[in-house]
């Protein structure tokens, strides 16, 4: 729940988004540093920080421009990304998930160019397969076992079934047409009113996406190899304090963790 005393909607809008750009340019900062040292699963580990952020931006993008339901849309993608981190970690399967990553990218490449409908796309450099990597897919493709997590098996498994009950599938319904699709989009182009919509809070739109992400940030972060400075940790454990509600007010320590990240790197 938000801690709405004495804060109003916007204070809190306002509060987000400085948040939000803390988080990328800090992140920025500390991907830049681990950038040479990470290897094996720490480069899906690396990726997913990063596509959280942008995710993020996306977010607070379409807070700021009212689509709020796209907006949850994403966050749904939000609590995919939590998903498929917690499931590769407990069956550490990494390797399997980047083979049956490559397999599903070469055949989509292979269908599109054996489609008559689209024979252009034979010609198309972004559709030519490289030197070895048809022996690569026999290769994969042959010993191919991996299969997509269940968001709901893998929440319940470790006691997070209310983020499916009450997010993921939330979210769904934002993602697939129900019959009221579009009811709040037509409301808010047209200014018909009485607004039967005017009552919903889309605040919790950016305040669950703190708290996924920072759920997704923790994961990593705790299972990352690399070293990983103080200064960031403490950043970030400020940030997730807060992001849960057990801090009332956002201690940002943006400035002394940038300082630290310039004064590491040599400036």
């Amino acid at each position: 729940m938000l801690n709405t005393v004495n804060i109003t909607i916007m204070e809190l809008e306002k509060d987000f988004s400085s948040i939000i750009s803390e988080i990328q340019t800090i992140n920025k900062c500390f991907l830049l540093k681990i950038a040479s040292e990470v290897k094996d699963k720490d480069v899906y580990l690396r990726n997913t920080i990063a596509k959280t952020i942008s995710l993020l931006k996306s977010i607070d993008t379409l807070y700021k421009i009212e689509n709020f339901n796209d907006g949850w849309i994403l966050y749904r993608s939000l609590i995919d990304r939590l998903v498929y981190i917690y499931y590769l970690i407990e069956n550490n399967s990494y390797k399997e998930f980047d083979e049956w990553s490559f397999v599903k990218q070469f055949e989509y490449r292979h269908n599109a160019k054996a489609d008559e409908q689209f024979i252009r796309l034979k010609t198309n450099p972004k559709f030519n397969t490289q030197k070895g990597e048809t022996n690569k897919y026999n290769e994969y493709k042959s010993r191919l076992s991996w299969c997509k997590p269940d968001p709901q098996k893998v929440l319940k498994s470790i006691d997070l079934n209310f983020i499916y009950k009450y997010g993921y599938d939330y979210a769904s319904r934002r993602t697939h047409p129900m019959s009221n699709d579009g009811s709040k989009e037509f409301y808010k182009l047209t200014g018909l009113e009485p607004n039967p919509h005017d009552f919903e809070e889309d605040i919790y739109l950016l305040k669950n996406s703190l708290i996924i992400s920072s759920m997704i940030f923790n994961v990593i972060i705790q299972n990352l190899s690399v070293e990983l400075p103080c200064y960031y940790l403490d950043f970030m454990s400020e940030y997730r304090k807060y992001a849960f509600g057990i801090k009332k007010t956002y201690n940002s320590k943006f400035k002394v963790t940038f300082e630290s990240f310039r004064k590491d790197a040599g400036y």
